[in-house]
């Protein structure tokens, strides 16, 4: 049985938006916040297979940093 893949979307410090994959987010945000300084989680999406959530994180990147925003929105009301 594999470990599932996560695909996130995190907003920095600065503001900038950050996507990325992770076998475990609670290690993924300790070594990423202290590169990067994530702030928060806007977007975590799960998948069974690696490949998927590679295509997925694709998929998201190739959006506008507007676009991505506007997703996030639609996906996720509450922030």
């Amino acid at each position: 049985v594999s470990l599932p893949s996560y695909v996130y979307v995190a907003e920095k410090a600065n503001g900038a938006l950050a996507i990325g994959i992770a076998k475990d987010l609670e290690v993924e945000a300790f070594v990423d916040n202290a590169v990067e300084q994530l702030i928060s989680f806007l977007l975590i999406e799960e998948f069974t297979g690696h490949g998927e959530a590679i295509n997925r994180q694709v998929q998201l990147q190739s959006l506008s940093d507007e676009d991505l925003r506007e997703f996030i929105k639609e996906t996720n009301p509450s922030l």
